[in-house]
């Protein structure tokens, strides 16, 4: 039996102690965000976070609106409570016009 690779396993190991959200979301991992003077955190892409949610709550709309209030809300919740937590973010792409 093959042993399943986890986002853990291909971490550094001074970066394993970065915050997995959701367990749901691994596929919306794009790497881990590094900010100067700040522990290493995980970097989710907001879309495909939505798109995950997407299949639970069917339509785009509310699958906004639970990313908005149960994901990021709470996470911003959690760092009032926890200023000096680890906590991730959430990656909008945008497209720039050349």
């Amino acid at each position: 039996m093959k042993k399943e690779i986890t986002f853990a396993d291909i971490l550094e190991p001074k970066d394993r102690n970065v915050l997995l959200i959701n367990n749901h979301f691994t596929s919306a991992i794009l790497g881990v965000c590094i900010v100067p003077g700040n522990p290493p955190v995980v970097a989710y892409d907001y879309d495909r976070c939505v798109e995950i949610i997407k299949k639970s709550e069917k339509t785009q709309k509310k699958a906004i609106e639970f990313m908005e209030e149960q994901v990021i809300g709470v996470t911003e919740k959690m760092k009032k409570k926890n200023p000096e937590g680890k906590f991730p973010v959430f990656i909008k792409k945008i497209k720039i016009k050349k």
